[in-house]
């Protein structure tokens, strides 16, 4: 059951979908065909996932003083 990408979609569901495809595509039991369709949807996921998290990455700020000592709000970065 593929997942239509609209504003309703949360990142949670989409992952879970994505999850859901690895494991298909992981059993073997699929043809070709359907692999390819399960891919297609997977990428469509991936860069749907992606572009969601780097627009809350933008919205999430991290508080630093400068130099005068006063609070800034500074670009959150995340090292895995």
């Amino acid at each position: 059951m593929e997942l239509e990408i609209n504003d309703e979609l949360t990142v949670e569901a989409a992952l879970e979908r994505l999850e859901e495809i690895r494991t298909i595509i992981e059993q073997g039991e699929i043809s070709l065909n359907e692999s390819v369709t399960l891919f297609e949807e997977a990428s469509k996921l991936y860069a749907f996932c992606n572009t969601k998290l780097d627009a809350l990455e933008e919205r999430v700020k991290i508080l630093s003083k400068n130099s005068q000592g006063k609070l800034e709000p500074i670009p959150f970065e995340y090292n895995e």
